[in-house]
């Protein structure tokens, strides 16, 4: 039986994640240790401690702590289910592929940690100015991003094309199944869509409030093109197995295209639901989520499992 290993994105994270790790298993708390070593700072009293996030400017949630978060926290699931499941094929949901690239060996854990730093330092500098040059304050109870539940996809795509505006940009983000998508973009444009997609159709509009900017659109385009330069001094190994990325859902191995496509990433759409299918179809029926929340564990089980005839593992149940 061949085993995916899944790595979550921002979104996944929460006050407490990974806390049960670190106090139980030496080779997960090493990772997390490590992390902070590497950053300079105790990113793990972010994530354990709910009185270091008080400051609403100044949190788990804040883009610069979320994104080395998600990757310290992947990387020490996986240093404990690796011991129980071999790792056939590693995916990452968006900032989840530089763990994937690290559990493929092609990056050191030093680098993509450094890099996912400088990364979440781009994007947040993308994220949409008010007139003071401060962060532009979103309307209370929306976001930058909605994660729509639908059975026509091609509505969203409507609805994207109908009120994105070279001022005012609303684009799909994230492919995350046959029925799930997410938009991104300016916070009029996506509370416009969001209305209009609740009339034509859709289940379930949720706006991500844990989510800091317009992540997967067009606004980050500066951030990938800083991203493209950073990347082009970082050693990324040769490896046998293939490294599938988001931006196309396709297997590439040469070092230079995964620096192109890192790059692309930040302001390209996810497309989770080829690279979850791309996994299936090459043969891969057990599938580990290496992270917290178990969110991808829960798309396959509503969109594939069955079809399919999959192994969910539950890994709350087993570490």
């Amino acid at each position: 039986m061949k085993t995916c290993f899944i790595f979550p994105g921002q979104g996944s994270q929460f006050v407490g994640m990974g806390k049960d790790l670190y106090d139980k298993y030496p080779e997960a708390k090493y990772i997390y240790d490590a992390g902070d070593e590497i950053l300079g700072y105790r990113l793990t009293d972010f994530m354990f401690k709910e009185s270091m996030n008080k400051d609403p400017e100044n949190n788990l949630n804040t883009t610069i702590h979320t994104q080395p978060a998600i990757l310290v926290n992947n990387l020490a699931y996986f240093s404990v289910l690796k011991q129980q499941f071999e790792p056939n094929l590693p995916i990452g949901h968006s900032v989840g592929n530089y763990a994937s690239l690290v559990a493929l060996d092609m990056l050191s854990f030093e680098d993509a940690l450094k890099l996912v730093k400088v990364r979440s330092q781009l994007m947040t500098r993308c994220i949409p100015k008010g007139p003071d040059g401060e962060k532009e304050k979103v309307i209370p109870g929306t976001a930058y991003m909605a994660a729509i539940i639908l059975d026509d996809p091609s509505i969203v795509d409507n609805a994207c094309e109908r009120f994105s505006t070279l001022e005012s940009k609303v684009e799909v983000a994230n492919i995350n199944s046959p029925t799930q998508i997410v938009i991104s973009g300016h916070n009029d444009a996506v509370i416009t869509a969001v209305n209009y997609l609740q009339e034509n159709g859709a289940k379930i509009c949720t706006y991500l409030t844990n989510v800091e900017g317009p992540f997967h659109s067009s606004i980050m385009e500066p951030a990938s093109e800083c991203m493209e330069n950073v990347l082009e001094d970082v050693d990324i190994n040769i490896s046998e197995s293939p490294y599938i990325p988001n931006y196309t859902a396709a297997p590439v191995t040469d070092p230079m295209s995964i620096r192109s496509l890192l790059a692309l990433q930040i302001s390209g759409s996810v497309r989770w639901k080829q690279t979850l299918e791309y996994a299936i179809n090459d043969g891969h029926t057990r599938f580990v989520e290496s992270g917290s929340k178990n969110i991808h564990s829960k798309i396959l089980k509503r969109s594939y499992k069955r079809k399919h005839n999959l192994e969910i593992i539950d890994v709350s149940k087993i570490i």
